[in-house]
């Protein structure tokens, strides 16, 4: 009986022991639950925020990153100006420089022709220039007979300052085209051509003088030895091919020639080289061009030269059949 005494002693023992450590975890766990609500609440352990738009639950990132201050990224930098605005220093692809040249054609001697139908130079001393659309017997779209001979019937011919680019002309082509006058000088284009170009002088020029004073006949021989389509003195002969003055393609290069060196020492007076290649001299008058008519009528100088030349042949037209001028002081020969 004592000994079963004893036993229940022991057991209700074990029993309060084991109700006495369950109460001590209970409050241990209380305890923990309770510093944990704490530190929630005081934010001595918070960790700082993360940006909810780089952050999820699969990729952490350090809490170092200063991802909270967000960057600007639709404001583009000043210095740098967009595709679409060109700079002030690059030019435009469809303005070219004006050190370029629009043509790639090379430069020519040939003279600008006068396109306006009518001479537009004046002159005072001379008067006007009498130009007219048709041409008559002393006018034409070259001026009058009286204005290119100006000073003849008084103190002496000191004509109107011509260029060449003052004249108008017609295309040699088309003068020959039209069957006229120089239909005899077909032959021979080629070298009105080439040596009008090389000296700057209307190819017509060249085939009016030929036809003029050798009727473009190669072979004619003047009164005094001239030569040739362009009639050259004997002073212009000494380089000719074998010694043949009459030679085509020498006899009109030395003609085109010395008209070029001639206009050029005349500072581009074009009625005083043309009269100056018939003989005319500055100062000379009706007596002067006169003076051999009785002795060697053909070595008179052709009053009516300048008019037929200009309003003639350099228009195609055949200035003997029109009857052109009016001193006509050759007639009697």
């Amino acid at each position: 009986m004592k000994f079963l005494s004893t036993f229940v002693i022991l057991a209700a023992l074990s029993v309060f022991a084991e109700a006495a450590s369950l109460q001590h975890n209970h409050v241990h766990r209380s305890n923990h639950n309770g510093v944990s609500r704490r530190a929630k609440n005081t934010g001595r352990c918070k960790q700082r925020p993360v940006n909810q738009s780089s952050s999820s639950k699969s990729d952490p990132s350090p809490t170092s990153t200063t991802t909270d201050v967000p960057k600007n990224t639709d404001q583009p930098k000043n210095d740098q100006p967009k595709d679409d605005q060109p700079k002030n220093d690059q030019p435009k692809n469809d303005q070219p420089k004006n050190d370029q040249p629009k043509s790639d054609q090379p430069p020519t001697n040939d003279p600008a022709p006068n396109t306006s139908g009518l001479i537009t130079v004046q002159d005072y001393r001379c008067g006007p220039n009498g130009a007219t659309q048709q041409v008559t017997q002393t006018t034409g779209p070259n001026g009058s007979i009286d204005w290119l001979n100006c000073g003849v019937e008084s103190d002496g011919w000191n004509p109107p300052f011509l260029h060449v680019s003052d004249l108008v002309t017609v295309d040699l082509d088309g003068a020959i085209a039209q069957g006229g006058p120089f239909t005899a000088c077909t032959p021979y284009i080629w070298a009105f051509k080439q040596f009008g170009g090389e000296f700057g002088l209307p190819p017509i020029l060249l085939a009016s003088i030929a036809l003029q004073e050798s009727t473009c006949n190669p072979g004619t021989v003047g009164g005094a030895g001239e030569q040739g389509l362009m009639q050259l003195t004997r002073d212009k002969c000494g380089d000719a091919p074998g010694g043949n003055c009459q030679d085509v393609g020498y006899n009109v290069r030395t003609g085109a020639k010395y008209f070029s060196d001639q206009l050029a020492a005349n500072g581009g007076n074009f009625l005083m080289t043309l009269g100056g290649y018939n003989g005319w001299v500055k100062g000379m008058n009706v007596d002067y061009a006169t003076r051999m008519r009785w002795s060697f009528c053909r070595a008179q100088n052709n009053l009516d030269y300048l008019f037929q030349t200009v309003n003639g042949w350099l228009l195609g037209k055949n200035a003997y059949s029109m009857h052109l001028g009016k001193y006509f002081n050759l007639d009697v020969c």
